[in-house]
């Protein structure tokens, strides 16, 4: 889905065009949530994980250290992804953080 690039507007934007739930991948660790849909926070930066694990819902710096494989990580994200469709909540519906923002428009002439 081609949205915005402004972390919040995106993620508006995504459920707004009908997604149940989405993925977002940061790597600053963006402190965001949706109140229609939940959101899956996941990050391949170890600091970022280490540093914001109380907001990242799921990381893949494993695969660079070697400590895990893509494969191992990718079954267990699609895992994860199921548990949240059957209703798992989300570290942002757990500390209840949602945000919704859309971009102004303007028309000129």
């Amino acid at each position: 889905m081609n949205t915005s690039s402004y972390d919040i507007v995106s993620v508006t934007a995504k459920v707004a065009g009908g997604c149940q739930l989405v993925v977002f991948t940061t790597g600053l660790g963006t402190p965001l949530g949706n109140p229609v849909a939940p959101v899956i926070k996941v990050t391949g930066n170890k600091h970022t994980y280490e540093f914001l694990n109380d907001i990242i819902d799921f990381s893949t710096h494993q695969s660079i250290s070697g400590e895990k494989s893509l494969e191992e990580l990718s079954d267990e994200l699609f895992k994860f992804i199921l548990d949240v469709s059957n209703g798992k909540e989300v570290i942002a519906e757990k500390i209840g953080s949602g945000y919704v923002a859309v971009n102004q428009v303007h028309s000129c002439c």
